[in-house]
């Protein structure tokens, strides 16, 4: 335990403020990470943890094995809230796994993926559940690009491609008629 930034209960409640280490500025306690497995407050407060972690992220963006890692930290909180099955601390080794195996590749599309520009890039790299219901398990995760994802939604997979199917149609049916006035 890091006895420097310990605050006892007691004292804790007393004290309504705490210097960040970071950028030296007293802030009230509600500005800092409490961790509350080893019961005390982060000794840096949110604002300059949250540009850490972005710097972080920014300088390690194309390094699959941290992208991954990340992601599967979102997923894991959302499955959690959700109350969807997960394979838990396995998930970023499994996503690293099926990046390698994909070739870059989109599950659907074929097209190139990027690990860069989530959500604004529509090549960037997503994770799917094949099937909505199954969750977040092996064998039910795939790689896709995030326009792909956005596409599919909740639709298992037969279902988007007879979707794809009627635009298809609509939009042949659509281009004889333009053709024929």
């Amino acid at each position: 335990m890091d006895y420097k930034n310990y605050v006892p209960r007691k004292i804790r409640r007393k004290i309504k403020t705490k210097i960040c280490s970071k950028c030296g500025k007293e802030k009230s306690l509600r500005n800092f990470y409490y961790h509350s497995r080893r019961k005390y407050y982060i000794s840096h407060c949110r604002t300059c943890s949250d540009k850490r972690v972005v710097k972080y992220y920014k300088i390690n963006s194309n390094n699959p094995k941290i992208v991954f890692q990340i992601r599967s930290c979102e997923i894991y909180r959302k499955c959690r809230v959700l109350k969807l099955p997960c394979m838990s601390k396995l998930l970023g080794r499994y996503l690293v796994k099926l990046w390698d195996e994909s070739k870059q590749t989109c599950y659907y599309t074929g097209r190139k993926m990027d690990l860069k520009g989530y959500p604004e890039n529509p090549n960037a790299v997503t994770v799917d559940r094949v099937i909505p219901e199954k969750g977040y398990v092996e064998g039910n995760i795939v790689l896709c690009t995030s326009i792909a994802n956005r596409a599919k939604q909740n639709m298992k997979y037969a279902q988007l491609i007879s979707f794809c199917e009627e635009i298809l149609k609509n939009k042949k049916r659509k281009y004889l008629t333009s053709l024929t006035e």
